[in-house]
């Protein structure tokens, strides 16, 4: 394993369920139900010239949900027909646009050659399950999700 790069592990920016970073949270949801049946946990963020910008996560939703969305004892949060607060709210939530939630690439990535050692240090260190993978250019040419590195994960158990 000692031999294994992020390129070897990542999934092509061509097999990840895109959104515009334009695209309303409604519309991104629509597209996440998508994603989460393909097997991926978040989203690919495109700008205007088909270039990844950044990642929306099942996390970064909740977040938004969490932070967006009326609180009453008792409930994680409020669901719409529980106050016509909430509702108002839910209903502002989903015209919200993807950059406002989505995080941004240039954050944190590593480069194709980058052995998956660093890389699961790096999920961990910043407690993230996905990491964005760039070529010498800097351009997004995968992601490499924490499900990928299982057996990483599970070699630094050993003694």
């Amino acid at each position: 394993m000692t031999d294994c790069h992020a390129k070897d592990k990542m999934i092509p920016v061509r097999r990840l369920v895109k959104v515009h970073a334009e695209a309303s949270f409604k519309e991104a949801m629509g597209a996440l139900k998508e994603a989460v049946k393909l097997g991926q946990e978040s989203l690919a963020i495109m700008d205007d010239d088909g270039r990844l910008i950044g990642f929306l996560t099942i996390r970064l939703v909740l977040r938004a949900l969490d932070t967006h969305v009326v609180k009453l004892p008792g409930y994680a949060w409020t669901a719409p027909c529980l106050s016509c607060s909430a509702a108002g709210r839910m209903r502002q939530i989903g015209r919200m646009r993807v950059w406002e939630i989505m995080r941004p690439l240039r954050e944190i990535y590593v480069l194709e050659e980058t052995p998956v050692q660093e890389v699961a240090l790096l999920m961990i260190k910043n407690e993230i399950h996905n990491v964005p993978v760039v070529d010498r250019e800097l351009k997004a040419v995968g992601i490499i999700r924490s499900a990928s590195l299982v057996d990483i994960f599970d070699s630094f158990l050993e003694d």
